[in-house]
């Protein structure tokens, strides 16, 4: 009795919902992985976000194997595209039954990455036994997954029944989660469930220090979900990274991140790592960099401090070579050129197609340098034909002032 009313109810309220937001990463966790005949592996799953349709390559993590969608259902009906928020079947071409699990997530390939630490706000129940410790054992639940975790606790030295607290959750295993996902930790002996909440970064860089000012403050303004606040977070102060990955990080619509990214940029709390004026609008903007002004600033340091010492040790010659100075900042390629460009177009750093110096910097020869390099210039003069050999002319000038004149394109 009253079933009709009950689907007529359930109709009512999913006719009143928000609709799942959509920001182009769909992620499927996967809850079942069977075979059927005829149609090969076939999993299933509640789609979080974005979408997917029939043909689409996908790439499922982690496990980093890749797979095609041949066929989709939702409520055993055939579709051709599948919306977030629906019960999704999924027949996928190129992977077996056996090398996939309960707990892995389908995903459109290079979007989504596993990550082994999570930043969340922690609700503990109201009828756990005893408070919750730093570093105890618990087993974490996000999406279809369930991973055993090290819990941090950041702003307390434990939490008791009814309390919250930031925490820091330490996986021993990769596990695929993004910011504003709900997530459950348990006991596993004796089992029980002990709190849950929201996760606020799913790709923190380091295990944060316990009572930090500075941590404290940022997870905070996570929490508050203002988009300005969120980015800012993730740049953080000594970092720089790329504009996609950015966006990425944030779990934001793409438009509402890069707007975002704009005010920040307009408000000097961000520096764009390239040289072009138009800023965001410029073309293959989402390949460049942005740090921090915080960030931009130790970057530059470190940049100054490098090319002095090398100007100090090499004085005659023209620049450090950008490869050796790549690998002294640890940069990408992308971002490595973007902070020379930004560097050079402010007057910091002086350019050659293979070398990098300090504006101030003069590779002047000392009066009996330069005389010595006049005398074995004089002799090529004299003999162009028959000129000295490079061991006559390095034992006339020395190394150093060769290499000048070879730099210079005096030789």
């Amino acid at each position: 009795r009253g079933l009709p009313e009950l689907v007529a109810e359930l109709d009512r309220l999913t006719e009143q919902s928000t609709p799942r937001r959509n920001i182009g990463r769909p992620r499927l966790p996967i809850d079942r992985v069977f075979s059927v005949s005829g149609f090969g592996t076939v999993i299933t799953g509640t789609l979080s976000d974005g979408t997917f349709s029939v043909g689409d390559d996908v790439a499922i993590v982690p496990g980093d194997l890749a797979a095609r969608v041949r066929g989709l259902q939702t409520h055993k009906t055939k579709v051709d595209q599948v919306l977030p928020g629906y019960r999704v079947a999924m027949n996928l071409g190129r992977v077996a039954t056996e090398d996939l699990a309960r707990g892995q997530v389908v995903t459109r390939p290079g979007t989504i990455r596993p990550t082994l630490l999570v930043d969340a706000r922690l609700e503990v129940l109201r009828d756990v036994p005893r408070p919750l410790e730093h570093n105890m054992a618990v087993e974490l639940y996000v999406g279809a997954a369930r991973v055993e975790a090290s819990l941090r606790l950041l702003d307390a030295d434990a939490l008791g029944p009814g309390e919250s607290g930031l925490v820091q959750l330490r996986l021993a295993a990769p596990l695929v989660a993004a910011r504003g996902d709900r997530y459950i930790v348990r006991l596993a002996s004796p089992s029980m469930t002990l709190g849950g909440g929201e996760i606020l970064n799913a790709h923190p860089r380091r295990r944060h220090r316990r009572r930090h000012p500075e941590v404290i403050a940022s997870l905070e303004a996570l929490e508050t979900g203002d988009p300005q606040e969120i980015l800012a977070h993730l740049l953080g102060p000594r970092q720089a990274l790329p504009v996609s990955e950015v966006v990425a990080m944030s779990d934001l619509p793409r438009d509402e991140a890069l707007a975002a990214l704009r005010e920040l940029l307009d408000g000097d709390r961000v520096v764009l790592l390239s040289a072009q004026t138009q800023g965001l609008d410029a073309p293959g903007v989402m390949d460049a960099g942005v740090a921090s002004r915080a960030a931009w600033q130790a970057l530059v340091q470190r940049t100054s401090s490098a090319l002095r010492a090398y100007h100090s040790r090499y004085p005659l010659r023209t620049g450090m070579p950008r490869e050796e100075l790549k690998s002294r900042l640890n940069m990408e390629t992308a971002l490595f050129a973007g902070l020379l460009s930004r560097a050079e177009a402010e007057g910091l750093v002086r350019l050659t197609p293979t070398t990098v110096a300090l504006c101030d910097h003069e590779a002047t020869l000392t009066p009996a340098q330069q005389e010595a390099a006049d005398r074995l210039l004089e002799a090529f003069r004299r003999a162009p034909y028959t000129p000295p050999s490079l061991a006559q002319a390095e034992e006339q000038v020395g190394a150093t002032v060769l290499e000048y004149l070879f730099e210079s394109g005096a030789l």
